[in-house]
């Protein structure tokens, strides 16, 4: 059984509301969905680039799959082959094919994929609690978001705050006075100084706030030790943690109570289980997190954070964002929980026909990168 072609398939979807945090707004998804596939049977993988960091963008995610793909055509489907395709400056990409290898492999072994990294540490498990996300807004407008993700079945909100110390003040009070039962996780986004992050902090303590990710610049490692110090609400590390080596960075400036884990940002599955491991060894709690993505991606982080019993967080819901949905199968998200099969690779599938109505503007483009590949093809 030989790997016969690597598919890339470029994509825009509208957000069913502008998503609003602290470093910008966003109103569609431009990703990439990518397809290993034998005779037969396929993988899906999705890369959701980021142009804040690492600078990725849809065309370099193509590209760098353009570029992996020579090496995998012809190859027997084993996890190995991921040690094949990384490209630090392209983690999506990378993150892409991980997730489609895990998938195919996956069904042709016939083994889930968070079986492939569970010894019996979660026997019977296949769900997990996740935060809903409620975007930066007025207070009026917070509320009724908050409202709508409660009344849907919410136990978890994660409140993006950063942009106006007194106004996010009095959204987290105003949240927490009127829903006292809800679980409540903070993420600044980057958004504060130093000083400004200690302020609202202090004034929050009281409300049973679970953590904030990022208050300060990803770089400002001192500062996130300076706030730690000063302050009783855990900090976790999430743009400041983008590889080992700032996982090891963070240790070093013991800046983190916490880290965020995106596949997304670490290049895929194996590798966010290798930083997962040496965080857990130093005594840092983890969350697997997500961007806007679709099901693809949110159920591979599913699995991921099934698949180690040493993490406790989620905050997968990027799929909630999106205004269509042309996945089939995948995690399902209930109640305030994900949950996923357990049956072979991620169990999903894309509706190749429903994807084609969301191919891009680039199509010129598109067209032209794409002629050379023997073996590739993008929707027209």
């Amino acid at each position: 059984m030989r790997i016969t072609s690597v598919s890339a398939y470029v994509f825009k979807i509208p957000l069913a509301r502008p998503f609003i945090i602290a470093s910008g707004t966003m109103n569609n998804y431009k990703g990439v969905l990518v397809k290993v596939s034998t005779t037969g049977t396929h993988g899906w993988g999705e890369a959701s680039p980021s142009r804040i960091f690492p600078g990725e963008n849809v065309r370099s995610v193509v590209r760098t799959i353009k570029q992996m793909a020579t090496r995998l055509r012809g190859r027997t489907p084993t996890l190995d082959l991921i040690k094949t395709i990384s490209d630090p400056r392209n983690p999506s990409a990378t993150a892409s094919l991980d997730m489609a290898i895990h998938d195919l492999v996956g069904k042709l072994e016939g083994k889930s994929v968070r079986d492939f990294y569970t010894q019996n540490d979660r026997p019977g498990i296949s769900s997990m609690e996740t935060s809903m996300t409620v975007s930066v807004g007025d207070l009026n407008t917070t509320l009724g978001q908050v409202q709508a993700l409660v009344d849907n079945g919410a136990t978890t909100l994660k409140i993006k705050i950063g942009t106006n110390p007194p106004l996010d003040i009095e959204r987290v009070k105003a949240i927490r006075n009127l829903f006292p039962k809800v679980k409540i996780r903070l993420d600044a986004n980057q958004g504060y100084t130093e000083d400004q992050a200690v302020h609202v902090l202090k004034e929050l303590e009281p409300l049973e706030i679970q953590f904030i990710e990022q208050p300060v610049k990803r770089q400002n490692l001192i500062a996130m030790a300076h706030i730690r110090k000063k302050v009783k609400i855990p900090i976790m590390a999430d743009e400041s943690l983008t590889d080992f080596q700032s996982l090891e960075n963070i240790i070093e400036n013991d800046a983190a109570d916490m880290i965020n884990i995106k596949i997304m940002k670490v290049g895929g599955i194996r590798e966010a289980l290798h930083i997962a491991h040496r965080a857990l060894d130093a005594g840092i709690e983890i969350m697997v997190g997500c961007r806007i993505e679709t099901r693809v991606g949110i159920t591979a982080g599913t699995h991921l954070a099934l698949a180690e019993k040493g993490i406790q967080y989620t905050d997968l819901d990027g799929h909630l964002d999106l205004k269509e949905d042309f996945i089939t199968g995948g995690v399902l998200t209930h109640l305030g929980r994900n949950s996923i099969s357990t049956k072979p690779g991620l169990d999903l599938d894309v509706n190749e026909k429903a994807l084609s109505d969301y191919s891009t503007e680039d199509n010129d483009f598109w067209r032209k990168v794409l002629s050379s590949w023997p073996f590739s093809n993008i929707y027209k």
